[in-house]
């Protein structure tokens, strides 16, 4: 993967930010993005905190455009799906990842307000986590509501590891100083 300077200085200019703003986003020094956009290469960490923020529209192009060889209507059909798939793998792992933290917010709120149907249930044989309309027959619970924290701290950790999440926090708290 390579980043291309002209995609990274266009999309960064389009999201109207400056170098020292996108530097903070993706938790890089400014340096490290003003020597990406000219034409330096980026390790493997910069590449994946400028991805994490502006998206797979900054890589270069891997297939070579050659003028001798047009560019075929049905090869620019594929490079375009390929990139949307990019961004669409992209996204749907954040999805995932809000989608379980949401999960676990909600069966440790629950927890709280009917604690007999919400939990981590073990029976023999079997394991349920979550909310049930009663326990499973000769199950046991484990934890209690010591799984509230527990649940609590795995959303949290799933938030904060999608990088708009930790940029929004980052932003939220520069501007609380």
């Amino acid at each position: 993967m390579h980043i291309s300077s002209l995609k990274l200085v266009d999309t960064r200019l389009a999201r109207a930010m400056s170098q020292e703003e996108l530097a903070m986003a993706c938790a890089l020094s400014a340096r490290t993005i003003q020597r990406i956009e000219a034409g330096h290469s980026a390790s493997l960490e910069s590449t994946k905190a400028l991805l994490a923020v502006l998206g797979v529209d900054i890589l270069d192009d891997p297939a070579p455009t050659d003028p001798q060889y047009p560019l075929l209507p049905w090869r620019l059909v594929g490079r375009q799906i390929a990139g949307r798939l990019r961004l669409g793998a992209s996204l749907g792992f954040d999805g995932l990842r809000l989608v379980c933290a949401a999960v676990l917010l909600v069966v440790a709120a629950a927890k709280l307000v009917v604690p007999g149907q919400a939990g981590w249930f073990v029976a023999p044989g079997r394991q349920v986590v979550g909310l049930v309309a009663s326990p499973p027959p000769g199950a046991r619970e484990v934890l209690g509501y010591g799984l509230v924290p527990v649940m609590l701290a795995a959303a949290m950790l799933m938030l904060l590891s999608m990088a708009r999440v930790r940029a929004v926090v980052r932003d939220h708290t520069a501007r609380r100083r």
